[in-house]
């Protein structure tokens, strides 16, 4: 959550910043060293090599490749002059810098300054980023659209090449973030210029009633196939647009001293009130009409109230009623709460679907706007040429890669919201960085050596009990030309052509995936072994975080 990864009564010291997820919770200090620092280091260094020099096109990736690069992927399958700006670049600069931070080696922040001028290189005349970038030139990048985009049937967003930049998926947000750190350590007037354009175009981009498009410059292009707006200028929460925005925006101004960037910051909370609808689904969408109404984007993202996205809303609520001190934000929050208790499945709706979670209350995922009557999202068909989506009441068949439903705990909302209003503001809001600019200096430490993970999210390391073996493990399991090798467990189809209209439309959606026509992403039951991004990211993290506490042990002693 924003404000309090700002926390400020942490020790300052060199925590990774992909451990934080992708490595499990146990301790890192081992009583024994597994390996000499050399060797470690050597490993390190060997891996970075391979992966800067070989893999690395210009300092930017794409995230899987196969082991002789006959292919590549991101996101999506990925000519050999692309990289991708949505997650596997940034990542490897954010990690290159925590190496040298950690090893206070020269060789890996001139890494990490090659990733800068490939994030520089795609960062578009908007100041903004697109999911990728193809360093052979616009034509190329349109081909690729025209084909392997065009037929990724599930990710309309990649379907039309549109030319600008997109805060979707936290496009933009993570390189400036990146360019951010990046300058703050050295102040190197090069990347300053990236940060500045960067942090113009989230100011340019945010409208006057403080919302954020999906998109920007704004676009009306491409229209859905029942007649819909083009979706890429709606107000957007989905995938954290808001609350990334805003974080950034505060970020700037805690760091840079930018007042630009707190008005900025101050639109967007005001904001998120405003887009609150009424009761009896006092709740948020995923994206809003400039009329601040609930609108339809992606064919299976119809116009709704956002359960998923209302949880989410409300937590953030609370913790900016602690960053500001200021009650406007928990005025909402009741009425919130009785939508989401109103909205949970009944018995014989649970026993219908067969699902039941301990963690919470299953709920659909989407509500038509003023009713609780649930949106369940439905597909049939091979491919984009004969495949279509559609939205029903039946909660049976519904698709696999956007669910329609979704957990939530009302007792843990309802509890912190009663916590927090049986407290004075100002011994909430204590620890604000914005209240209390004497704490900022301590965030400067906090953001260069504590970085929240940015990438490669939904791959988990498997749990370790024994380190000192984990750390020889890893070392070991370098192989000799310097990469760790990883099942590529999310892959793609090659293009090799569009499907045609009367090819066969399966019922099921579970028939629907993986159709050699369909270049979407898919996740392999029998994936190759070759070189991931996030693979060297995560063992480079435990290495670092070993090393780091192995010389802390010594300075301790």
């Amino acid at each position: 959550m924003l404000p309090y990864l700002f926390k400020t009564n942490l020790r300052h010291k060199l925590v990774l910043y992909l451990t934080t997820l992708i490595i499990p919770v146990y301790s890192l200090k081992a009583k024994t060293t597994a390996s000499s620092d050399e060797e470690l280091k050597a490993c390190m260094r060997k891996a970075t090599a391979f992966m800067m020099d070989k893999v690395s096109i210009r300092g930017g990736f794409v995230g899987s490749y196969l082991p002789d690069f006959s292919r590549r992927w991101g996101e999506l399958e990925a000519y050999p002059s692309m990289i991708w700006i949505d997650g596997p670049t940034p990542a490897m600069g954010n990690a290159l810098l925590d190496a040298y931070l950690a090893t206070e080696d020269e060789y890996y922040y001139q890494q990490a300054c090659r990733v800068a001028d490939a994030l520089t290189a795609a960062q578009l005349h908007c100041g903004g980023w697109n999911y990728n970038f193809d360093f052979a030139g616009e034509e190329s990048h349109k081909q690729w659209y025209a084909t392997i985009g065009k037929n990724a049937w599930g990710v309309s967003e990649y379907n039309h090449f549109y030319g600008n930049a997109t805060f979707d998926d936290q496009t933009s947000y993570r390189p400036a973030n990146f360019f951010l750190r990046i300058y703050l350590l050295k102040k190197d007037p090069i990347h300053k210029q990236a940060l500045d354009r960067a942090i113009d175009f989230f100011l340019q981009s945010q409208y006057p009633n403080g919302g954020w498009p999906q998109r920007y410059p704004l676009r009306y292009d491409f229209p859905a196939k029942d007649g819909s707006p083009d979706y890429s200028s709606f107000i957007t929460l989905n995938d954290g647009v808001m609350e990334k925005n805003i974080e950034f925006m505060l970020r700037c101004y805690y760091l840079l001293d930018d007042e630009r960037c707190l008005r900025a910051a101050e639109k967007g909370l005001d904001c998120l009130l405003l887009l609150q609808q009424a009761a009896p689904t006092a709740g948020w969408a995923l994206q809003y009409n400039l009329q601040l109404q609930p609108a339809k984007a992606r064919d299976f993202e119809p116009a709704s109230v956002c359960v998923s996205t209302t949880y989410g809303t409300v937590m953030l609520l609370m913790e900016y009623y602690r960053l500001t001190g200021e009650k406007k934000f928990m005025q909402g929050i009741p009425a919130a709460l009785s939508f989401l208790d109103e909205v949970a499945f009944n018995d014989s709706m649970l026993q219908l679907i067969g699902n039941y979670d301990n963690r919470g209350r299953l709920c659909p995922r989407m509500v038509v706007p003023g009713s609780f009557t649930p949106l369940f999202l439905h597909r049939k068909g091979s491919h984009i040429v004969n495949g279509d989506y559609y939205v029903d009441q039946n909660p049976l068949n519904t698709i696999g890669h956007y669910s329609s439903f979704c957990t939530v705990n009302t007792d843990f909302l309802r509890n912190r919201y009663e916590t927090l209003m049986s407290q004075p503001a100002e011994e909430l809001s204590q620890d604000s960085p914005l209240l209390h600019p004497e704490l900022r200096e301590a965030l400067l430490k906090q953001f260069i050596y504590n970085k929240r993970p940015e990438g490669a999210r939904k791959f988990l390391n498997p749990v370790q009990t024994n380190t000192t073996v984990r750390i020889q493990e890893i070392i070991a399991s370098l192989n000799e030309e310097g990469y760790w090798p990883a099942p590529l467990v999310l892959t793609t189809n090659p293009y090799i052509g569009e499907g045609c209209v009367d090819d066969p439309v399966p019922e099921l959606y579970e028939e629907t995936l993986k159709h050699p026509f369909n270049t979407q992403f898919y996740r392999s039951e029998d994936p190759p072994i070759g070189i991931s991004v996030n693979t060297y990211i995560q063992n480079m993290g435990i290495l670092l975080k070993y090393l780091l506490n192995q010389n802390e042990n010594s300075n301790e002693k």
